[in-house]
């Protein structure tokens, strides 16, 4: 996506015809660039702006490389955050001995992330 921007002005329309990516989304992050810096790009799962609104953002803000650099621990606490759902929810699944319902859980725990950033979407 970064990439992409960089390059050619196309990309940001693309991603703004995005289902649910709104104009508002590219002005939060060009507000949150500009007080933040390139640490914006960890903001975007509070916010309930997708990712790639930050990464088209971005070339006006960094390099590559410091975006690249950035974007691991940007996105390593949302990450941490649904692995620590998914250990917590084994832990449990193990103590009851119900490995059975684990793809169950596995799904219901993704639709409830899902859920949640959609609802802050809207």
């Amino acid at each position: 996506m970064f990439f992409w921007a960089s390059h050619s002005p196309s990309a940001r329309l693309a991603v703004a015809h995005v289902p649910l990516v709104r104009s508002a989304m590219f002005q939060r992050s060009e507000a949150d660039y500009a007080r933040f810096g390139i640490w914006a790009v960890s903001l975007g799962p509070i916010r309930g702006i997708p990712y790639k609104v930050y990464a088209i953002e971005a070339p006006g803000h960094c390099s590559l490389g410091t975006f690249m650099l950035v974007t691991i621990p940007a996105r390593m606490m949302r990450l941490l955050v649904v692995w620590a759902a998914f250990a917590a929810a084994g832990l449990a699944l193990r103590a009851f001995r119900c490995r059975s319902v684990a793809p169950v859980l596995h799904v219901l725990v993704w639709i409830v992330v899902y859920a949640v950033y959609w609802a802050k979407v809207r």
